[in-house]
């Protein structure tokens, strides 16, 4: 939440350009719309009963009618018994028969009253005064012709207006406060994926001018199972030493094991450990011989130098 309020706050000049736009566009729209009034009555519908059906029965069956009578008013027969009336000006309707059929039923709704026989009846009307004979016109084919509509005979069908046309003073539409809240609103909507648009290409943006690690470097390792006879060697697990002859005991005291670095291979252990003769950790039946092969050996990837040294 406080993530989308700061991207709005951070754009905020295109957001309220926007909303104040779409609320100038649908004030404009609306201001231009033709103001329409609204003349209403209200007709109770009732069937004959001849004593033998109960209430419920006939109160559903006056619903049907009525539901009946909803629909045939906006047919194109009933729309020529209004005007035939001579209280429908003819000049409101086209001489095309599509366009007269649209054109009323732009003017005329009827609705049922739900769960009652109550048909309701509105005309919408440019002008107010043809609004209201508009309806009378209506009002006075459903009293006298609403039983041919229906097939039945005329003393089976009782109609009554219970509330009689009321014309509104002021128009119905358009409503122009709604109308320019409600662009405002569409405004605010739209306003918002503006931001959050805008807060995407800016990221996007500034992500493409980080810098980028065009090389990355690797370490690699002696890899030695492709390592050539010259680079690696293989060296035993045992280092076998023949015994000889020693010289005098006193030379013995300064000689002393070595392990020095002595042409090892680059990937061998590189260090150097001095153990004396006759020193503590020393345990070999060898410590006091000399050993051939030029005192050198492998073992444990260590080259072995042993010399005699003074420490």
């Amino acid at each position: 939440m406080n993530n989308a309020i700061n991207v709005i706050t951070k754009h905020w000049a295109g957001v309220l350009l926007i909303v104040l736009s779409s609320a100038l566009v649908a004030l404009t729209l609306s201001m231009l719309q033709t103001p329409q009034y609204l003349s209403s009555s209200r007709m109770l519908i009732l069937q004959k009963n001849d004593g033998d059906i109960d209430a419920y029965t006939l109160a559903r069956a006056s619903e049907k009618l009525g539901n009946n009578l909803a629909t045939i008013i906006g047919t194109s027969a009933f729309m020529d018994r209004a005007i035939s009336t001579g209280l429908v000006n003819t000049k409101d309707f086209s001489s095309v028969e599509s366009q007269r059929r649209a054109q009323w039923l732009s003017f005329v709704s009827a609705d049922l009253v739900p769960e009652t026989s109550i048909l309701e009846i509105n005309v919408r009307h440019p002008d107010r005064a043809k609004a209201e004979k508009m309806l009378v016109a209506i009002e006075s084919v459903l009293l006298t012709e609403s039983a041919g509509f229906l097939g039945m005979p005329q003393d089976q069908i009782f109609m009554q207006v219970v509330d009689a046309p009321l014309t509104s003073l002021n128009p119905v539409a358009p409503v122009v406060p709604l109308d320019t809240l409600a662009g405002a609103l569409l405004g605010v909507i739209v306003s918002f994926g503006y931001a959050g648009m805008r807060e995407l290409q800016f990221r996007r943006k500034k992500i493409g001018q980080m810098p980028i690690v065009s090389r990355v470097q690797e370490h690699t390792y002696p890899d030695r199972s492709r390592s050539s006879a010259q680079d690696f060697q293989p060296f035993p697990h045992r280092i076998e030493l023949t015994p000889h002859t020693t010289p005098a005991a006193s030379s013995l005291e300064n000689e002393q094991l070595a392990l020095v670095d002595h042409q090892a291979p680059s990937d061998l252990l590189k260090e150097t450990i001095a153990i004396g003769p006759h020193h503590d950790k020393v345990h070999s039946m060898y410590d006091d011989l000399h050993a051939p092969f030029g005192n050198q050996y492998y073992f444990e990837n260590r080259v072995i130098q042993l010399s005699e040294e003074v420490i």
